[in-house]
């Protein structure tokens, strides 16, 4: 599913906004203050149901409408109370069904929501290895690609329960393209401090080529954990459509890795429309120019 159209009326009690998307790379620019997170920050809530942060993004808008590819919208008014409103081809339908075909994923480097009171009990005591709140989305991050791959074991048992008596196993490297596809482009962007990626132990971690040494993902630097996120989301989500927010993607990271971000993202998750509010040059000159939009331009007094 893609996003199509957002229509807001008063946001934030001033102005109107219109933004069509183009169906694989948004660039949203503007000077800070402008909006752009917040933007963001009401889609993607409402988009993904988030009753929890309503009373937060409430105040910021009136009314919105979502326009979606294959009939989908969202509707919702912002008064007393938010109300919001899922639709297919014009007959409103459950939260539960919306979410089953919108598959959405947001990577953020900064105003992330706090976790839960039992998850933030828990990086407490996990504090050797949870120091920072990049390190609690680090965390959160590598237990995506754990269920990842045991996803791929499952697909793998059921390949060969099929597969015994023809002994026909030509369905391996396709289930095992796109994890093969990450390890190489990690690889590839980690290769500038000799690291690579090493899953033959019970945790992932990093050999320093070179070396007998290895390191775990939480040793990493700030810029490298980052990268690994994004890298990580994009994975997990890249065999079917899906939206991607994100929310100044390139802080912390180097400017060759900013340069090659979007591709890269993109070869990992090739079905995704990415929607990326940013102030890097480096992200946008790579051939992105056609799709930056100007926060500035998109309101309306």
């Amino acid at each position: 599913m893609r996003i199509e159209r957002i229509n807001i009326q008063g946001f934030w009690n001033k102005y109107s906004l219109e933004w069509k998307l183009d169906q694989d790379v948004n660039l949203l620019s503007g000077i800070n203050g402008s909006g752009k997170t917040t933007l963001l920050d009401i889609v993607c809530v409402l988009l993904n149901n988030r009753e929890p942060y309503f009373a937060d993004i409430a105040p910021k808008f009136q009314s919105i409408s979502i326009e979606m590819a294959d009939g989908f919208s969202l509707q919702a008014q912002s008064s007393s109370s938010l109300n919001v409103h899922f639709y297919h081809q014009g007959a409103e339908i459950s939260p539960e069904d919306f979410n089953r075909i919108a598959n959405l994923s947001a990577v953020s480097t900064f105003d992330m929501a706090m976790p839960d009171e039992e998850t933030y009990k828990r990086i407490l005591m996990n504090r050797s290895a949870m120091r920072t709140e990049l390190d609690y989305r680090l965390h959160e991050a590598l237990n995506l690609y754990y269920r990842y791959v045991a996803g791929i074991s499952k697909e793998v048992e059921k390949l060969v329960r099929q597969s015994v008596a023809g002994a026909d196993f030509s369905g391996l490297n396709n289930i095992y393209a796109r994890k093969n596809l990450f390890v190489q482009i990690v690889n590839e962007l980690f290769s500038s401090t000799h690291k690579e990626w090493y899953d033959e132990r019970s945790e992932i971690c990093f050999h320093i080529k070179g070396d007998d040494l290895f390191i775990m993902p939480r040793q990493l630097s700030s810029g490298e954990k980052q990268l690994l996120i994004i890298l990580i989301h994009c994975l997990v989500v890249g065999g079917m459509e899906n939206i991607v927010f994100w929310d100044e993607p390139e802080i912390s990271l180097h400017i060759d890795w900013q340069r090659a971000l979007i591709r890269v993202a993109r070869e990992l998750n090739p079905k995704g429309q990415f929607i990326i509010a940013t102030h890097s040059p480096s992200l946008i000159y790579e051939g992105w120019e056609a799709k930056v939009i100007n926060m500035e331009d998109l309101l309306q007094a």
